[in-house]
């Protein structure tokens, strides 16, 4: 596979965009700054996943109910995901990860949970970019 060509044609803004850049400012939340990058690429970008195989003995289990399970684990957070789906229909029935395993990944604050994907995408941005940053 050859790499991707990131090549832009030059661009140059008009001086109005140039004068104003200075003003932008983006405000992150103060929770992220100590999350580590892998986890807020993901929570901005999402996943990408690779399969982990599941012991025969668990899928035979699963098949007598005519159930069966797939489980994939994130390649950059190291978040593990598991999907239970129905032989019959192919329906996916559960979609499970374990945010326990990774404990970077859920926001320090007692109750608060994962961080919004909007946020995130603010605060990755500002860090490849911290000339924004509020």
């Amino acid at each position: 596979m050859s790499p991707v060509d990131f090549t832009e044609p030059d661009y140059s803004p008009p001086a109005t965009v140039k004068k104003s850049a200075k003003k932008w400012r983006i405000a992150v939340d103060d929770r992220t700054k100590d999350m580590p990058n892998e986890v807020i690429v993901c929570r901005a970008n999402g996943h990408p996943w690779t399969e982990v195989p599941v012991p025969a003995n668990r899928l035979a289990a699963l098949e007598a109910i005519g159930l069966t399970e797939l489980r994939d684990i994130c390649l950059r957070c190291q978040l593990p995901r598991t999907q239970t789906y129905e032989l019959g229909s192919g329906n996916l029935l559960t979609s499970d990860i374990d945010y326990k395993r990774n404990p970077d990944y859920l926001i320090k604050q007692k109750g608060t949970g994962k961080l919004p994907r909007s946020d995130a995408k603010r605060a990755l941005l500002v860090r490849r970019l911290p000339q924004y940053a509020a």
